[in-house]
């Protein structure tokens, strides 16, 4: 930890003389205000029960502390204006209100009542308030319900994509760009550009993210906090370039 709701992990990242790679992780759940949670009920789902300042001041000054990447992921990562201003390469996971129920129960089970009047109808509010920000056309959107190894590959594809030269000078790793075939999410069509498909036309490759990330053949890890990394229930995750 290097600060509230922060952490660093240095790896060998390149070959030879290649430096250590130091990328810094930005939990949301970390921001948690619990005063706030109290005058919410107990309402944990809310955009009001996160500390947006505090998580916001965490982002400004891990990317003014020379880290080769700073990593953000959360269900609301979006949500404030400021920190999606920063976004360098949105990432944005999908997954029917079936799936997230199922996985929820598995690993914060919450009574029925409130997933369907808080969780639920909060994500669907949250959905429609990031698809209609213009930024949003870059937003790479992914299935969350493929196979975690899928969602992982895709995530490295993304950010091979759209940062492959600025990773091959930090690391001297240039990245392997071969992907799967193409797999739609049903938000595209609220917005999201072709130029999130790769790798040949019609049949090129959907890109994603997912909750730790594997970087090509690179000997690096980046795990989050475990809670979320179970459920994959449609929420938010982000890469931000120092």
């Amino acid at each position: 930890k290097v600060g509230t709701g922060r952490k660093r992990i240095t790896a060998n990242a390149g070959e030879g003389d290649q430096p250590p790679l130091t990328v810094s992780c930005i939990c949301q759940d970390e921001f948690f205000s619990y005063h706030k949670i109290q005058r919410l009920g107990g309402n944990f789902d809310s955009p009001d029960a996160i500390d947006h300042d505090a998580m916001f001041k965490a982002l400004s000054e891990e990317m003014a502390a020379g880290v080769a990447w700073v990593l953000v992921e959360g269900f609301l990562a979006f949500h404030d204006e400021r920190v999606a201003a920063l976004i360098d390469v949105p990432i944005w996971l999908d997954l029917s209100r079936n799936l997230v129920s199922s996985r929820r129960m598995k690993t914060k089970r919450v009574s029925r009542k409130y997933f369907d009047e808080s969780i639920w109808p909060g994500h669907e509010a949250y959905t429609s308030r990031v698809f209609a920000r213009p930024w949003a056309s870059r937003c790479a959107v992914l299935d969350a319900a493929a196979p975690k190894d899928e969602v992982l590959s895709e995530a490295w594809l993304v950010i091979s994509e759209r940062r492959g030269q600025e990773i091959e000078r930090i690391t001297g790793f240039a990245g392997e760009k071969r992907g799967r075939s193409c797999r739609r999410s049903p938000l595209v069509g609220r917005g999201c550009a072709p130029e999130a498909r790769r790798g040949g036309g019609k049949n090129g490759v959907w890109n994603g993210g997912g909750r730790d990330l594997g970087i090509g053949g690179l000997p690096l890890t980046i795990e989050t906090r475990g809670a979320h990394m179970d459920e994959w229930t449609g929420l938010t995750m982000q890469w931000f370039r120092a």
